[in-house]
C-alpha cells in the first residue's frame, strides 16, 4: 500500500503542474497512433520535456488532466521496486479515478527501463488495457535497438537529440535576417555560442556562464565517462578513458576554433 500511495502522490503532483511550461521542440509525438511510443536519447537532451509537450497538446485537444498518468521512475522511492510491484501503479490510478476506464488513459512512463521487468509490464498493459503508452529510455541504460527488441517489435520509435541550431536560436530568442550583413554577423556570433555551449536545453537556458561550465562538466563526467564505461563494460583504467575522451574533445574544439 505504501508504493500505491507513492504512485498516487506522483500522479496527482504531475496533474497539478499541467500544463507544463516548456519551450517547443521540432519533434512531435503522435497523439493517437495506437502504438507504444518510445523516445530514446542521451541524458538531458529533452526526452522528458518531449513527453510534457505531448501532454500539453493533449490538453489543448480537450483531454482532461485526470486522464493523464505520468510517472518518472528516476526516483529514489522506486529503488527497491520489483517487477510484481508494477500492478500497484494500475491499482493506484483505479482508486483515484474509479469511473475512468484504463483504455481512455494516456500513460507516460519516464525512464521506466530503470526498473527490472518493465518491458513485460508495458506489453501487458498495451495488450490488455491501454493503447496510449509513451515511454522514454536513456541510452545510458538501453540503446534504441535494445528497447525495440525488448518490446518485441511493438513500438513506434523516436530518437530525441540535443537542440539543433534552429532550435538553439528559438531558445535564445534570437531573430536575424540571414540575407543582410547585420543578420549574417548576428548568426555567426550565435553559431559560435552554439558550438561552445552545445545544444543541451538546460545549458542553453542557463544565464550564468560559470554555471554553464559546471553543468557541461557534470555532463562529461556522467554521460561521456561513467555511462560509456558502464554500458560497454570497459575494463581499462578510468583515468585512461578520461584522458582519451578529453583529448578527443580538445582536438574537436581546436578544429572549430
Amino acid at each position: 500500500m505504501e508504493l500505491r500511495s507513492t504512485f498516487q502522490s506522483i500522479i496527482s503532483l504531475h496533474q497539478e503542474e499541467l500544463p507544463f511550461a516548456l519551450q517547443e521542440r521540432s519533434t512531435q509525438l503522435p497523439l493517437d497512433g495506437n502504438r507504444i511510443v518510445t523516445v530514446t536519447g542521451i541524458r538531458r537532451c529533452g526526452k522528458s520535456s518531449l513527453l510534457g509537450l505531448t501532454i500539453n497538446r493533449l490538453l489543448q485537444q480537450g483531454i482532461p488532466k485526470e486522464r493523464i498518468l505520468y510517472v518518472g521512475f528516476d526516483d529514489e522511492r522506486f529503488l527497491s521496486m520489483s517487477p510484481e510491484n508494477f500492478d500497484e501503479l494500475l491499482q493506484a490510478y483505479r482508486e483515484m479515478y474509479p469511473d475512468t476506464s484504463l483504455k481512455d488513459v494516456y500513460m507516460f512512463f519516464d525512464e521506466i527501463q530503470l526498473i527490472e521487468g518493465w518491458e513485460l509490464f508495458v506489453l501487458r498493459v498495451y495488450k490488455n488495457y491501454c493503447k496510449h503508452i509513451y515511454i522514454t529510455g536513456s541510452t545510458a541504460k538501453m540503446l534504441s535497438e535494445e528497447m525495440a527488441s525488448a518490446l518485441r517489435g511493438w513500438p513506434d520509435e523516436y530518437r530525441e537529440y540535443p537542440l539543433s541550431f534552429k532550435e538553439y536560436l528559438a531558445f535564445k530568442g534570437t531573430k536575424a535576417n540571414p540575407f543582410s550583413e547585420a543578420g549574417k554577423a548576428k548568426m555567426a556570433v550565435s553559431f559560435r555560442g552554439y558550438c561552445e555551449e552545445g545544444g543541451f536545453p538546460e545549458v542553453v537556458l542557463e544565464k550564468s556562464k560559470m554555471e554553464k561550465v559546471k553543468i557541461l562538466q557534470s555532463y562529461f563526467n556522467t554521460m561521456l565517462f561513467r555511462d560509456m564505461v558502464e554500458h560497454y563494460h570497459i575494463g581499462a583504467s578510468p583515468s585512461v578513458v578520461r584522458y582519451f575522451l578529453k583529448r578527443v574533445m580538445t582536438i574537436s574544439r581546436s578544429r572549430l576554433a
